[in-house]
């Protein structure tokens, strides 16, 4: 009978085989055209693919996963993992992106792994934390379509300045402004509930004017923009998550950490 991710403890099982290079064993929880997503620039797909890659990583590298929650329905899964890597060998140019490291040493970080299942229980589709900044990146480039992918449809926009919090009332709020300045998200902490169900972000943002465009007080409190001159906002945002990793509710509190100074002392300076 082929593995399935039909309870937590099957769950646990593949976690097992996985950290200890089961390859056989825990590559039977995959279809054949399974996706691994490791990041926005490397995608394997096919399983075959995957275990090959995985194969001659732990030639280098081991990866440990020591689980702190799941959360499993018939449609995924997401695990919350410690993840540790031990270096095998030297790697003076590190290991996809990370420090370089001698051998024995290693990393520990952790991880929100979403795994998306067919009826039957099989993983089709792998995602890890490194999507988040692939979200921040397409913001930060006004790839509306690309962040936007992670918002649920039926999402609630908890903004205090917009006064319609649908998805639609977003996009017609955002755009505008997006064409005229630029807002730069700099994310300096990052946290995830053990469920699955939370993640809180600590952004530094930088607005600036895109061209022509200029104010004396954005927003009604965070002072002037023009040119390259703009506020910088803190803003500390919760993002609530369906079972599937969509974010079905985004709460944002925002304070002002500097405000770029009045046009008239720019001027003077």
């Amino acid at each position: 009978m082929a593995a399935t991710f039909s309870s937590k403890a099957e769950v646990r099982k593949y976690v097992t085989a996985f950290s200890t290079n089961q390859f056989e064993t825990f590559s039977a929880y995959y279809t054949p055209d399974v996706k691994l997503d490791l990041n926005k620039d490397v995608q394997i797909v096919g399983s075959d693919n995957i275990i090959a890659f995985f194969k001659e990583q732990r030639k280098v590298m081991d990866e440990n996963l020591r689980i702190d929650g799941i959360v499993l329905d018939e449609t995924g899964c997401v695990i919350r993992a410690d993840v540790t890597f031990t270096s095998l060998v030297d790697m003076d140019e590190g290991f996809f992106g990370m420090p370089p490291i001698k051998r024995g040493q290693g990393y520990n970080t952790p991880y929100l792994i979403w795994y998306s299942l067919t009826k039957d229980g099989k993983t089709k589709c792998l995602k890890g934390e490194k999507d988040f900044m692939d979200y921040v990146g397409n913001f930060n480039e006004d790839n509306f379509s690309g962040y936007s992918a992670y918002y649920s449809n039926d999402i609630f926009m908890n903004i205090a300045s917009l006064s319609e919090k649908s998805f639609k009332g977003y996009m017609e709020w955002i755009k505008p402004m997006h064409a005229v300045l630029t807002e730069t998200l700099a994310l300096q902490k990052l946290a995830f509930d053990k469920d699955g169900k939370y993640i809180v972000a600590d952004f530094h943002t930088k607005f600036r004017s895109k061209g022509v465009f200029e104010t004396e007080h954005f927003a009604g409190k965070w002072g002037p923009i023009y040119g390259d001159k703009g506020p910088l906002v803190r803003m500390v945002v919760w993002y609530h998550l369906d079972p599937d990793g969509y974010i079905v509710q985004l709460e944002a509190i925002s304070t002002l950490m500097e405000a770029a100074p009045p046009r008239a002392l720019e001027r003077s300076a």
